[in-house]
């Protein structure tokens, strides 16, 4: 059985420009990306149940992975011939830390001798480091001819540390017996951040009474590295004018921050709590202000 050997270091930027959108949070930001599977080598990949080939036929870039799958009742595994055709693909002990990555991205196209794919169509998983401790997905949002970005948030996954395997795979019980499925996989990439970044602005209280002398807000900080620290400016604003501002200083991941609003009773209504990052990235929230009842 071969392995894939990846060395991380070598990790290039991406830039990717349009706006951000909620289905696509890569857009509008740049990355360091690093490679982990094209159609280059597919004997990389250990296949069961179906037929592993690069093919430029359905590429989304160059070549890609081909999984062929005729769909058989009758073959298979002997206890089980109503079973999971699969692919996956093992990584080498130097790659499986995946800790300073956000996303996982790949492309894949479906084509099939049915006039759709079922409901259910191919899932995908991520071994940590086992069957026992995985990451899965079904890929409901891939079709019959057509091309699916699939987006992975790395925090989902059970141990970033100890990556071992990625997996497609489906249920033939899903399909029927001389059906012919073929999925196309491409641009596997794990993506990080390049930039210090703000992927979620919590303020802990909703409500916040008129004569509170601090806020505390979590947030969740990516582009960075573990031993890096960044300044995150904090300021409550109303109508344009800016009631209180802190800078505080932040590091990767999630973490609460404490910011002082200062000994003047503000006003009660809406605020926006808005918080800036380095570099110039900027997120917002909406706290309400009411009337202190111990006024």
């Amino acid at each position: 059985m071969r392995t894939l050997t990846l060395i991380l270091p070598l990790a290039i930027a991406l830039t990717v420009t349009p706006a951000a959108t909620q289905d696509d949070p890569l857009a509008g930001h740049e990355f360091r990306e690093l490679v982990l599977a094209d159609g280059s080598d597919p004997e990389a990949w250990v296949p069961a149940e179906c037929e592993i080939t690069s093919s430029d036929e359905h590429a989304h870039e160059g070549t890609a992975i081909h999984m062929h799958i005729p769909v058989d009742f009758h073959a298979g595994e002997i206890k089980y011939p109503i079973g999971w055709p699969r692919m996956y693909l093992p990584f080498a002990e130097e790659a499986r830390d995946w800790s300073g990555f956000d996303f996982l991205s790949l492309w894949i196209y479906a084509d099939t001798s049915r006039d759709k794919l079922p409901s259910t169509p191919v899932g995908f998983a991520i071994s940590c480091p086992d069957r026992n401790s995985q990451w899965t997905r079904t890929l409901n949002e891939v079709k019959k001819g057509e091309w699916a970005h699939i987006i992975v948030p790395l925090s989902a996954c059970p141990d970033l540390t100890n990556c071992t395997s990625i997996k497609f795979h489906i249920s033939e019980s899903n399909y029927q017996d001389g059906d012919i499925v073929d999925f196309y996989v491409d641009e596997v990439k794990l993506l990080a951040y390049a930039e210090p970044t703000i992927l979620e602005l919590t303020p802990l209280t909703g409500l916040m009474y008129a004569d509170a002398t601090s806020l505390r807000v979590q947030v969740r900080v990516a582009g960075l590295a573990d031993d890096d620290v960044a300044e995150v400016t904090c300021a409550l604003k109303r109508d344009g004018k800016t009631l209180a501002e802190e800078s505080l200083a932040v590091t990767r991941g999630a973490q609460s921050l404490l910011m002082a609003l200062g000994s003047s009773q503000l006003a009660p209504g809406e605020c926006t709590l808005e918080a800036t990052i380095e570099g110039g990235q900027t997120t917002t929230q909406t706290i309400r202000i009411v009337a202190s009842p111990w006024e």
